[in-house]
């Protein structure tokens, strides 16, 4: 679990369109993993951790006044020590204006119970803030999630409502739009690492989870009683006979065609305050 310089920048960009850090909860004691120089070039009015590379600091500039971190062991330093998978029993009176999820949540077996003690810790008006693993990270943890889940999650049937879906590449920030709106799926497949950034607000106080989500062209298809088909023809001519011959680069050259035509409708380019060549590509 750590803040790398995207990260960090997605956290400031965030303080800066009005959520509230002051009182955080993180999943785990996070750490910074960028260098002092990456640091300053995002928050250059905030001092470098001089150890541990602690993110003490950066939340407290984000306006943290309290700072709580929740982990099933207490090796890291979390002062919360609570298994996720697990129920998370908490009174509204102690709930936190921010519940941060830094990249625990694919690591958590029972991830429908985790993803709900988060909704259920985050206070009405506050906001759960995720990153966490999109494509590209197979073998990372137990699971990679994808834009749907988290729209359908994140939805006003369980009290909330996401602000921003986001992914970070060629130094570039974009967002992800929801699937039920586009009408079809969000399909991408790479090898190359994406993360989604994730905002969302509590906005009404909701059971989390009182009916199950579904997929969204799953759900249309039910309400309006039609068959949905997500795929496209096979093709005729010569596009089936290369197909016969090369059927791996046939698949290929289809997957990157389709691929072009979700990033042109699905994602829309957004800026978070700095110009791409002053934003730096970081691992988590």
């Amino acid at each position: 679990m750590g803040i790398d310089i995207a990260a960090a920048q997605f956290l400031r960009s965030e303080r800066d369109r009005g959520v509230s850090f002051a009182s955080t909860l993180t999943l785990g004691r996070q750490h910074l993993y960028m260098s002092a120089r990456e640091f300053r070039r995002i928050l250059p009015e905030c001092d470098y951790p001089s150890s541990d590379r602690d993110s003490k600091e950066l939340f407290s500039h984000l306006g943290a006044q309290a700072l709580d971190a929740i982990d099933a062991s207490p090796y890291e330093g979390a002062n919360i020590v609570h298994d996720m998978n697990t129920p998370l029993n908490i009174s509204p009176g102690q709930r936190w204006s921010c519940v941060f999820d830094g990249g625990s949540l694919e690591h958590i077996f029972n991830f429908p119970q985790a993803v709900k003690n988060c909704l259920e810790a985050t206070a009405v008006g506050g906001h759960f803030l995720s990153i966490t693993p999109w494509t590209g990270w197979a073998g990372h943890g137990f699971y990679q999630f994808c834009p749907e889940l988290f729209y359908r999650i994140l939805s006003e049937e369980n009290g909330f409502q996401v602000e921003r879906m986001l992914f970070h590449e060629n130094n570039y920030w974009y967002q992800v739009l929801d699937p039920k709106l586009l009408g079809h799926r969000v399909e991408l497949q790479s090898q190359e690492p994406r993360l989604l950034y994730i905002s969302a607000k509590r906005v009404y106080e909701k059971a989390v989870f009182a009916s199950a989500p579904q997929q969204s062209d799953y759900a249309s298809a039910w309400e309006t009683r039609q068959q949905h088909n997500a795929h496209s023809s096979v093709g005729s001519g010569w596009v089936s006979a290369l197909a016969s011959l090369c059927p791996r680069l046939v698949a290929h050259v289809r997957r990157k065609r389709a691929e072009r035509k979700v990033m042109q409708k699905a994602f829309q380019e957004v800026s978070l305050g700095l110009r791409p060549e002053q934003s730096f590509t970081g691992n988590r």
